[in-house]
């Protein structure tokens, strides 16, 4: 009997949630800015990763984790956070508050205005009413 393939384990609960976070996640690249708490420049960013919950950028500052950030980005607006971490020019940030990443990914979104149901009696103002003569 072949054994070389044998049933892999399950996976743990650090590696089911890694996948369910990459999963979320899409790879893009936007432009956006980033503040930080204590840090009186604002610094230019490329997200590179970004989810409802948190986005990867390269930045050029120099910020340490657990350090309150505001995020500014097209189709979103600010958003805090907090630097989840830091590594050689790039940063995590978990945001404070859920976002729907599409509004970043599809800027003119954020602008149109939401659908809303017409009453049936405005629907046509201008059908003539019975009784009433257009002059």
């Amino acid at each position: 009997m072949d054994m070389s393939h044998s049933v892999k384990p399950p996976l743990t609960d650090e590696e089911l949630a890694a996948a369910q976070r990459a999963r979320a996640r899409s790879s893009i690249f936007l432009a956006g800015k980033v503040s930080f708490e204590g840090v009186r420049d604002t610094y230019d960013c490329r997200i590179r990763n970004l989810s409802a919950t948190g986005m990867m950028a390269e930045c050029k500052a120099h910020v340490h984790q657990g350090q309150a950030a505001v995020v500014e980005t097209k189709g979103i607006g600010k958003i805090n956070g907090k630097v989840a971490w830091a590594v050689d020019g790039r940063i995590g940030i978990a945001f404070e508050e859920t976002i729907d990443p599409e509004l970043a990914r599809n800027p003119g979104r954020a602008n149109a205005s939401p659908e809303v149901a017409v009453p049936d009696y405005l629907k046509d103002i201008r059908a003539p009413k019975p009784g009433i003569r257009r002059l």
